[in-house]
């Protein structure tokens, strides 16, 4: 397996681009600015370069994002699956998440990432908890601690 250290900043840099992760995400999950990571991808002439735990959280983030985008494909099968359960057109589902059918399929094409919020509207409007119509689906980070918050002020409950 390669170490951090081994990857060049073009190989981060492809694989950041095939992931689909912004500029801003990656900057985010550095904890530095967008345009100051920009231009260290860059190799802007008198940047600074990523240090080594940068590249390694960079690295271990890819990585995640990566994991993450294998497991996307098994919740489309199961937006399918769990449509067709329900009797529900794509115009359907569409209109559950407020926009037309051809915004529902492109949701579960793969084509625009899918958020838990949604699935939650979806699996309410299908009459079946969540786990059990999306069982492949894993909360970010940011949806664990909003839902945490939530349950932890009395606003929400699982």
């Amino acid at each position: 397996m390669l170490q951090p250290e081994s990857y060049q900043l073009d190989q981060l840099r492809q694989m950041r681009r095939t992931l689909r992760v912004s500029l801003e995400e990656a900057a985010a999950a550095l904890g530095i600015n967008r345009e100051t990571f920009r231009k260290i991808e860059l190799g802007a002439p008198g940047q600074r370069q990523f240090t080594e735990e940068e590249r390694a959280a960079l690295l271990a983030y890819l990585r995640e994002r990566q994991a993450e985008r294998a497991a996307e494909d098994t919740v489309q099968e199961q937006m399918h699956a769990a449509r067709k359960r329900a009797g529900f057109s794509l115009a359907d589902a569409g209109a559950v998440l407020g926009t037309v059918g051809e915004g529902y399929r492109t949701r579960e094409a793969g084509l625009k990432p899918i958020t838990g919020a949604e699935l939650a509207l979806l699996a309410r409007a299908y009459k079946r908890p969540l786990r059990e119509c999306f069982p492949a689906y894993q909360p970010t980070p940011g949806e664990q601690a909003l839902a945490r918050q939530l349950r932890e002020s009395g606003e929400w409950r699982a």
